[in-house]
């Protein structure tokens, strides 16, 4: 008897269980189904005839609670298997990547090898573009900056990186030619000097356009006009002399560019030295508002040459000492990585300051284009519209710097809580890929 109770018992046992498991997959097929609530599901379940055992287990855990607590499991595994596989993936990729970057590139240093590793993570195809690679283009793809390389990859241009140019850092003035800072420094001083002057002879301007207005005879309007004129050439030849002082001591200006620049500026002042002849011998009111129609020409010549002299500054001078200052942030990075520390906020400044300074070389060659049409145009009315856009994209390039110098300041403050010296790394070497 005893036995025959204890089978029966056992047995009421596992249809209870039982009936436990088909109540949890009905409502876990309900829960998946037409949309209806998860309240009137579990109801409904109950209602089925569960036996007082389930009864009292879906009082411990709803069945709700249960259902979502194992869909979460589930979900939990499923994602840490795949993100395990991505990772291992990425790991055995970065590795392959490691040994072809060592072989590839053994002058130089692990921090700039390190670079490259870092963009296997943003970019497909960084090993295979690698690998055909020349060790010349490999070292040139080696110093460039993360954003370039990026782009690099994704056009698969090695003609970007023939077109390049590795240029050594010296004094990190990046000189495009050797000039002395005294002639410089004195270029500039004439140049503002004149710049000033300005303002006076604008306010003899304004006399010499009343005493036109209030000429009565031809005889007056034509020696007031005469005088008027003039005065605008001298005031033009001043800047265009000092202008051409400062193209010829500007270090961020090769000297290519400076002898077609000054030549270009002194045909301007011959042609302004004639004109000024011209409004002298003039007989009639009529040649002289002929000839003072011909003075806005040259007036542009000078708006061309002295945005491009800022234009250099910005696009050559201070765009590379950036563009060091960020390859020298890159060196911290690494340094600051292989002593474990955190570097998520280093990290993000750097690339901010990488996607500035992408824009600043955007904005620079718009302005380059637009200088090279614009001093090669004859028609005043297309002159002056490239001149404007050069203008314009010059301004652009130098605000863009200006937010990036404001990044290169936050950098320093991260590295230096990093107990890193910013301008201690040592970087000797950089690629350009253009000469704005």
């Amino acid at each position: 008897m005893k036995k025959t109770f204890f089978t029966i018992v056992i047995i009421l046992f596992v249809f209870g269980a039982l009936n436990v498991i088909a109540e949890d997959d009905k409502s876990g097929s309900d829960s998946s189904g037409s949309g209806s609530s998860d309240s009137s599901k579990s109801g409904s379940s109950t209602e089925s005839g569960s036996s007082g055992s389930s009864d009292s287990m879906e009082k411990e855990i709803p069945p709700t609670l249960a259902r979502e607590e194992r869909k979460e499991r589930v979900r939990d595994n499923l994602g840490n298997e795949v993100r395990t596989e991505i990772k291992r993936e990425i790991k055995g990729d970065r590795e392959k990547l490691r040994i072809l970057i060592e072989e590839k590139l053994k002058d130089t240093p692990a921090e700039e090898r390190n670079r490259i590793l870092k963009i296997n993570e943003k970019v497909e195809g960084v090993e295979s573009f690698v690998g055909g690679l020349s060790p010349e283009e490999a070292k040139k793809f080696a110093l460039l900056t993360r954003t370039k390389q990026i782009e690099i990859v994704k056009e698969k241009s090695r003609r970007r990186l023939e077109m390049a140019k590795v240029m050594e850092v010296k004094d990190g003035e990046f000189k495009a030619r050797e000039i002395t800072k005294e002639r410089v420094k004195n270029a500039v001083e004439n140049f503002k000097e004149v710049r000033e002057k300005r303002e006076e002879i604008r306010n003899e301007l304004n006399g010499t356009r009343e005493e036109l207005k209030k000429a009565q005879t031809n005889e007056e309007k034509l020696a007031t006009g005469k005088e008027h004129l003039t005065k605008i050439i001298d005031s033009e030849l001043a800047e265009l002399n000092a202008l051409k002082e400062r193209i010829q001591n500007n270090q961020d200006i090769n000297s290519e560019e400076s002898s077609d620049s000054t030549e270009r500026v002194d045909n301007a002042i011959a042609s302004l030295e004639l004109l000024k002849t011209k409004i002298a011998d003039a007989t009639s009111v009529e040649q002289l508002r002929s000839l003072g129609n011909e003075i806005k020409k040259y007036a542009l010549v000078k708006h061309i040459f002295k945005t491009r002299a800022v234009a250099a500054n910005i696009c050559h001078g201070v765009l590379l000492r950036s563009e060091l200052l960020e390859r020298k942030a890159e060196l911290a990075l690494s340094k600051a990585e292989e002593s474990g520390a955190d570097t998520t906020e280093l990290d993000s400044r750097i690339e901010k300051l990488n996607a500035l300074l992408e824009t600043a070389r955007s904005k620079c060659s718009d302005a380059k284009s637009a200088f090279d049409s614009a001093k090669n145009i004859d028609n005043i009315e297309e002159k002056k519209e490239l001149t404007k856009k050069f203008i314009e994209s010059t301004k652009q390039a130098y605000e863009t710097v200006k937010e990036a110098g404001s990044v290169v300041k936050e950098i320093r403050e991260i590295v230096g809580k990093l107990s890193i010296n910013l301008d201690e790394q040592e970087v000797t070497e950089i690629t350009i890929e253009e000469d704005n």
